[in-house]
This record gives structure tokens, sequence and C-alpha cells, in this order.
């Protein structure tokens, strides 16, 4: 091969074909960072422009069992996940406050009832005192009525007169006193008798509130995390577990930032941990929250939402109180979107596997090249006198003439 072949022979591979010893995998690298920071860049800053993207939580509707007075847990019937009905035993409780106020409430309530007690044996006393004041007061009416008859006459002394007048407005004092004592019995009476009313009430619905101790469901459902432990003393209010009653729904939030036009009844996907289910948006709440903080954005303002309630399709998609992904449909048929997707990400698959295997076949055939210019290059360095054929025969006898340069690949 002459020296003057391999110029020809380069230029010929560098115009059928790229010339590899010529790229640039520095530049090249470069470029696809700078690429893929700036798809990065304008997916993560004009999210919500064209396509719904929210995150969410799944929630269910609770109940929760909480101690309505100060108590230590005495036992606990449930576990976590244990699915329990309404009215079932879960806890009891000990209250040393409530007993106290029990017994508070029986010793007045007893009270109570000897007050009523006295009250009536007053007024069965009154009851036989008004017929007999009566009775005496009417003879003492007509036995001064007869006297004054006969003061007329003359035949009444005055000093007589005066003690049966003074004797008759004793006995009207005494019917009136005897009279007021029964009307005031019976008022008496029927106040206490209704503050008896009432403490009978307050105890009996503390004795239900406290129902010695005992802790029922309040509907039927799942038992949530966070069960109290026996021996814990909880306060007025404290909570002893969680009910899931309804079937799970996501509670999404909507930025402020949004663009993309929201409707009750759209379809969207809700996705999380590699799993996906279709969802529809149940309702559009008039309400503005601020995002939780695992769901504000790094870089950004704290950042405020609507709140979206979204019906999932079925009831064992996600866990309670999972955070998901809320995305908006491509395709006007959002059943489809996922067979559709798994369609587009197969063919990229396949599409790659083959631009991988073509790219290694020209890779080997451009080191092959390389690697047969390099054979000869030991040649091209040597004296001129040296390159003549009869300087070496045997040699330039054993290496057969180069070919032309093969034709690129297509």
């Amino acid at each position: 091969m002459s020296a003057s072949s391999l110029p020809k022979a380069s230029t010929a591979v560098s115009a059928g074909r790229f010339d590899v010893r010529r790229m640039s995998w520095k530049r090249l690298t470069a470029f696809l960072v700078i690429a893929a920071a700036s798809a990065g860049g304008i997916t993560y800053f004009s999210e919500n422009f064209f396509v719904l993207r929210a995150d969410g939580l799944v929630l269910r509707d609770r109940v929760v069992a909480a101690a309505p007075y100060e108590a230590r847990i005495k036992q606990v019937f449930v576990h976590s996940g244990d699915y329990v009905q309404r009215g079932e035993p879960i806890a009891i409780l000990e209250s040393a406050s409530m007993n106290r106020n029990l017994a508070e409430l029986a010793a007045e309530k007893a009270k109570l009832k000897s007050g009523i007690a006295h009250l009536e044996a007053r007024r069965v006393a009154a009851d036989q005192l008004v017929p007999v004041a009566k009775v005496n007061t009417d003879r003492l009416r007509d036995l001064l009525r007869l006297l004054e008859q006969n003061r007329d006459r003359g035949m009444t002394n005055f000093a007589y007169l005066q003690q049966v007048t003074t004797a008759a407005y004793a006995a009207e004092e005494k019917l009136a006193s005897v009279r007021a004592e029964r009307a005031s019995v019976d008022a008496e009476l029927r106040e206490t008798r209704s503050a008896l009313a009432e403490m009978e009430k307050a105890n009996e619905n503390l004795r239900s509130a406290y129902a010695d101790g005992l802790v029922l469901a309040g509907a039927s459902g799942y038992v949530g995390g966070g069960v109290a432990d026996p021996g814990e003393v909880l306060l007025p209010g404290s909570k002893v577990m969680e009910i899931y009653t309804s079937k799970p729904f996501v509670l999404a939030y909507l930025p402020d930032t949004s663009f993309v036009a929201v409707e009750e009844g759209h379809h969207v996907q809700v996705s999380s941990a590699g799993r996906r289910t279709l969802a529809r948006i149940e309702k559009i709440l008039p309400i503005v929250e601020p995002l939780p903080p695992d769901f504000q954005k790094p870089v950004r303002a704290r950042e405020s939402g609507q709140l979206l309630r979204i019906s999932l399709s079925g009831d064992d998609d996600f866990l309670t109180k999972q955070k998901v992904h809320v995305t908006g449909c491509l395709i006007p048929e959002c059943a489809g979107f996922g067979e559709v997707a798994s369609a587009m990400v197969a063919r990229a698959s396949v599409a790659l596997n083959r631009a991988y295997t073509v790219g290694i076949g020209i890779a080997a055939q451009e080191l092959e090249l390389i690697m047969g210019l390099a054979a000869d290059l030991p040649d091209l360095v040597r004296p001129a006198n040296a390159m003549h054929p009869r300087a070496h025969p045997r040699r330039v006898a054993q290496r057969p003439e180069p070919t032309s340069v093969p034709a690129p690949l297509n």
C-alpha cells in the first residue's frame, strides 16, 4: 500500500459514513445532559399548564372512639386492621372521677327524696288541720254573731264579747295559716320532685355515658392505626381508636397555579407505588387549604390548593392515608389510557433495541476498519527505499495488495 492511498481511503470512509475518530463524546454527553436538564426543568415548572397533575391522599370517612372523661384503659379487645360491627365492645375504661360523680349524684338524689318525704308529711298534717281549723272558725263566727245580737238586747257583757271576737280572729288566722302551709307544701313538692327528676336523668345519662367503662363501636368498619394501649391514661376527649367506615376516596389538592379546566365527572388516573387505577372527580369542594408539607415543592413559595374529592373504582386499590398522584387523561377514552401507554412503551422498547443492535454492528465495522488501517501504519512510516518491492521480495510477495475500500453500510 502506498502512502497516497491512505488519505483516499480515509476520505472515502468519511464521505460514506460517520467517522468515529472525529466523534466528540464529551460534547455529546454535555449536550444530552443539557437537553435532559432542560426537559426536566420545563416539565417541573410548566406543570398543570396542559395536563392536570395534583397530589392527594387516600382517605375514608371515620368515626373516632374517644374517652368523654378522664380514665385509664383497662382492656382493649381489638387491634389495628380488625373489622368491627356497630355496638361491638372494643375497650374497657376505669375512671375514679366518674365513680366519684356517680356517688355524689346518688347522695344528692337521696337528699331530695328525704326532702320530698318530709314535705309529704307536712302536707298530710296540713290536710288534717285544715278541716279542724275550719270547723273551729265556723263555730266562733256563729258564737260571735249570736253575742252581737244579744248585745243589742243588753244581754251580753262587752268583755266577754271582746274575748270571743279575739278567739274568732285567732281561729281565722289559724285557718289561713294552715291553708297557706298546705299550698306552700304543694309548691315545694312540685319543685323538689322536678329537681329529683332532673337528678335522676343526669344520673342516668352519666351512667349511660360511663356504661361501667365499656366502650362500644360507633359504626361498622375497619380499626385504624394508633390504638391506645392498656394502662394508658386518657384525658377527656382523647382518642382511643379510629374506625374507618366508608369506601376509600382521594382528597386531592389542585394548585392555585393550575391552568387546567377541571369539572365534576371528569376521569383521571390515580397512581402510586407502581399501581394505577381509573377514578372520577366526584365533587369540587369550595375550600382552599395549604398543601401539606409533603406536597410542597422545593424552591417554590408555599402553595395552597382547592380540594377535589375523587371517587375510586375499587375498594382495595390503595391503602388509607397513602400518598397518590392524580393525572388528567391525555385521550378522550381515559379507560384505555393504560393500554395505550403500555403499547407505546413496548414500541419504544423495541425501537431502542433495534437501534442498539444496529449501533453495535456499525461500531464493530468501524473498529475492524480502524484495526486494518492501524496494521498498515508501520509500513507507512518506513523510508521510501524500504517500501520498494525489490528490497523485500518475500515480504511483499507474502502480503497481497489491498483491495478497494468497502462500500458504506446502509
